[in-house]
């Protein structure tokens, strides 16, 4: 814990650990101890005997901070317990031994305790499972492509009428995913379409076009004229659409009927007729534009309530397996407590105290549950209405630390819950910093006190406040101040140059300043003070970060670092599956699993994993071979009959032995692990392959799986984007400099 000093938050701090009388909200910055405040409030409500450690549930944002939250729980109690007696010492002795039961964890793994606590009433399999990311792709892509076949043999009209107006299969998929995972914003009963008529349009169109045409037809000298030919297309448009089909006129309507103002003044006599069909067609262009966004909107509208029928079949599936994902944990849990008062009654017995770390990553859902636990008694049908009890809940955040909309956090939720109890009592402030020197901090605080404003619309951005150094942070840096600018390099024109241009000159520079840092070993410019040691030492590249607003470009800088021998660790990079080892892997991985996919396995051959050049592969084919592993080359003795022997050997074992015992006999036979290693940036290749190895691993957990699926879904992950973080290489405590995302940090 952190020692009691005078502090300039003291009095809200104070108030945090010790004012166990009242629920309230604490507003804590970077670097302000939040969870310490946490952890001290917890511990006051043991001395006081308030409630035994069983009875005090603590969430948090991941599994990691669950874990670290309970060692920082321990150390405080140990610590606690050295300078206790009496009852207190007994209440803290017996919190220590309840440490492993105590419900500290985060708001998916606390809904599943619920569930499984009161199965009956929600209406769960009591021994359900849940259900990982990759065990949901693997069955809802599964149960996706079923439904959707048998809906296109039925030839569905919500499906005919999106492929035909230009949706792809691939954006449908996207979209039904879209659905699912935001089910419980669907309302019920019908969706809601938009008003519109084709047939008001079309007449519009037809007089308009009408008047339009007797104007070229009397004053344009220029029958080239753009303006006359865009007419004279207009007006075959209208005939094609008045004998068209319902069909067949949304699609001239959405895909083919495009109306501009176009025409040259000099080819129009009088030159203002050439004006006037101008502003004509401007009138129809727009009135067109407006049309299209409502039968886009329908189209939309519809999917969406075909689409219905879908979450019906993959929660039948889910219950036929008895598995329940994330949403289910909170969607479930959330209708158990707002719907029935009887069990919402029992568990607020049961439990006495709720605290809540990173509240400002809390989704909606989320906020539902804990105030429903937290209410003052059961009267209340929305969260908005909960009276919350004195005292029951404690929530700790950050607004502008906020994931916004990631795993659909939302900052106005945020605000309306701190408002909530801010009603009841009184919002607290941390700001005393404890990590940060002072003369960063300070110029983050003339920075950012003017960027960072509340808007007028809403509660979309808080208030900046103003963080405090600690005194001790003083001695950290010696002489150095807290910001320094790079001047670039003489004949570089910032003007001129592009975005590429620019980060590859501050990647450089960056580099340089850091090779600068690290190799000057006398102890007068760069230098940190070892608080363990108590003196000054030499800075090294463990001390080092580079922070990014986001990954894009970010080779450009590791390649800057690679250039000057710099070992760095990339923290929660997203371009995983765009990695040039992965999809090497997943080539040979596609070409195992299919003979016949040429393409594949051309790719496989030609990639680390076999080394084969084009040349050599053109001279292979051009001798009368095939490319077919499952046929033996001409001559016995080349490199491409051993290839095609490792590739046939794999094949044939594949659906006998592992999918990560195939993977991991293609990297043992390859070498593809070592000579990775013998090449600059290996170590992060080899790690990346061997995170593919882990996650087909995982997959073979699930049921069902089988290397085809598991292909499948390597596959559809890297079409999609989908954004992953590559492993990790190095130990936390090694030598590197650190590369990572406002958010990662």
């Amino acid at each position: 814990m952190i020692e009691d000093m005078l502090f300039p938050d003291q009095a809200d701090r104070e108030a945090a650990r010790h004012d166990l009388d009242r629920s309230l909200s604490v507003e804590a910055g970077a670097g302000t101890g939040k969870t310490t405040l946490l952890v001290e409030r917890i511990i006051s409500l043991i001395k006081n005997r308030r409630a035994t450690l069983e009875q005090i549930v603590a969430i948090t944002f991941t599994e990691k901070a669950a874990g670290e939250l309970k060692v920082r729980l321990r150390e405080a109690l140990e610590k606690t317990i050295t300078q206790a007696e009496g009852k207190e010492l007994g209440s803290l002795l017996q919190a220590l031994r309840d440490l492993e039961r105590a419900p500290i964890s985060t708001i998916h793994s606390f809904c599943a305790s619920l569930l499984r606590e009161r199965p009956v009433e929600a209406g769960v399999d009591p021994n359900f499972e849940p259900l990982d990311e990759i065990g949901l792709d693997m069955l809802f892509q599964e149960a996706w492509e079923g439904w959707l076949r048998k809906e296109m043999e039925k030839k569905a009209p919500p499906l005919r009428r999106a492929l035909a107006l230009g949706m792809k299969l691939e954006s449908m998929a996207q979209l039904v995913r879209q659905v699912y995972d935001n089910r419980d914003l669907i309302p019920e009963g019908s969706f809601p379409r938009p008003t519109y008529s084709i047939d008001a349009f079309l007449g519009n169109l037809e007089e308009g076009v009408q008047k339009a045409w007797v104007l070229a037809e009397t004053n344009c000298q220029d029958k080239e004229d753009r303006g006359f030919q865009a007419i004279q297309s207009l007006r075959e448009k209208v005939i094609e659409l008045q004998e068209a089909g319902e069909e067949r006129r949304e699609v001239i309507l959405l895909r083919e009927l495009e109306i501009k103002s176009q025409g040259n003044k000099q080819n129009w006599k009088p030159q203002s007729s050439c004006d006037v069909q101008k502003q004509i067609c401007q009138k129809l262009g727009a009135q067109l534009e407006t049309l299209k966004e409502f039968i886009r909107a329908d189209v939309m509208a519809e999917l969406v309530e075909w689409l219905k029928k879908y979450l019906k079949t993959i929660q039948d599936e889910k219950a036929e397996l008895g598995m329940l994902d994330f949403q289910d944990l909170l969607l479930l849990a959330r209708n158990l407590l707002k719907g029935n008062k009887e069990v919402r009654r029992y568990f607020q017995e049961r439990i006495r105290y709720l605290l809540v770390d990173e509240f400002q990553d809390t989704d909606p859902l989320q906020v539902e549950v804990v105030f429903f636990l937290a209410e003052d008694g059961t009267q209340a049908g929305k969260w908005e209405d909960v009276v919350v009890a004195p005292g029951k809940l404690f929530l700790v955040g950050d607004p502008k630390q906020s994931i916004y909309r990631f795993r659909r956090a939302d900052i106005e939720t945020y605000e309306k819950a701190k408002e909530k109890l801010e009603a009841q009592g009184d919002g607290l402030k941390a700001f005393q910093n404890f990590r940060t020197v002072p003369s960063i901090i300070s110029w983050v605080n003339r920075v950012f006190a003017d960027l960072i404003q509340p808007s007028e619309e809403g509660h979309f951005q808080p208030a900046y406040i103003p963080l405090v150094a600690h005194p001790d942070r003083k001695e950290l840096v010696a002489n150095q101040p807290g910001i320094i600018l790079l001047v670039p390099p003489p004949n570089f024109n910032s003007q001129e140059a592009s975005v590429g241009e620019t980060r590859e000159v501050e990647a450089h520079s960056i580099a340089a300043m850091i090779e600068e840092i690290v190799a000057e070993r006398c102890p007068r410019r760069w230098v940190i003070l070892d608080k363990k040691e108590k003196a000054n030492r030499a800075i090294g590249y463990g001390d080092i970060a580079l922070l990014f607003p986001t990954f894009s470009g970010i080779e450009i800088y590791e390649e800057a670092l690679k250039a000057k021998g710099i070992p760095y660790r990339l923290e929660g990079g997203k371009e995983f599956y765009m990695r040039q080892e992965v999809r090497s892997l997943l080539c040979c991985l596609k070409a195992l699993d299919d003979p016949a996919d040429e393409i594949s396995l051309v790719a496989a051959l030609r990639s680390p994993f076999f080394g084969f050049s084009d040349e050599e592969i053109f001279l292979f084919v051009s001798c009368g071979n095939h490319l077919n592993y499952l046929s033996s080359p001409e001559r016995k003795e080349t490199k491409f009959a051993e290839a095609f022997s490792l590739l046939r050997s794999l094949h044939e074992k594949r659906n006998s032995v592992s999918i990560s015992g195939t993977i991991l006999e293609l990297l043992s036979l390859t070498k593809a692990l070592e000579f990775s290693l013998l090449r600059h940036g290996g170590e992060q290749t080899a790690a990346n392959l061997r995170k593919v190895l882990e996650q087909a691993r995982g997959f073979e957990r699930e049921r069902q799986a089988t290397f085809r699926r598991f292909v499948a879904w390597l596959e559809t992950r890297e079409e999609e984007g989908v954004r992953e973080g590559e492993s990790p290489w190095s130990e936390e405590g090694e030598e590197n400099v650190q590369l990572l995302t406002l958010h990662k940090a």
